[in-house]
């Protein structure tokens, strides 16, 4: 009679301690689940951070704001370069000359402009 006891005991404690491992393991995914909606949500507002300073970035970057900024006396030791220092390089001469021939370089009109630097 007393091992019949003993042996319910046993099971008792065993089904609570099964038990109490469920309800843990269930509370801790319900703690996963209510994080859920909070990083979606924060999520879509650093999606939305990130279309803003894109835009920042472009607008920051357009034509007209460089060219305000050029205006500006802290600029004013940037200059363009004259036409006489950028070097103009022909498109496609590389190519037409191989290493066999001699250099010989033809007149061609300049179809890229490549600024090669800016005396103070």
């Amino acid at each position: 009679m007393k091992a019949v006891f003993i042996y319910v005991g046993l099971c008792i404690i065993c089904g609570a301690l099964f038990l109490y491992s469920y309800l843990e393991k269930q509370n801790t995914l319900m703690r996963l689940r209510l994080e859920i909606p909070l990083l979606a949500k924060e999520i879509t507002d650093l999606k939305e951070h990130n279309t803003r300073l894109k835009y920042e970035i472009e607008l920051f970057e357009s034509p007209q704001h460089l060219l305000q900024l050029a205006r500006q006396t802290r600029f004013a030791h940037l200059k363009q370069p004259l036409y006489k220092e950028i070097l103009s390089l022909a498109e496609g001469l590389a190519l037409q000359l191989s290493s066999d021939e001699p250099s010989t370089t033809t007149a061609r009109k300049p179809t890229w402009n490549l600024p090669i630097g800016a005396k103070p």
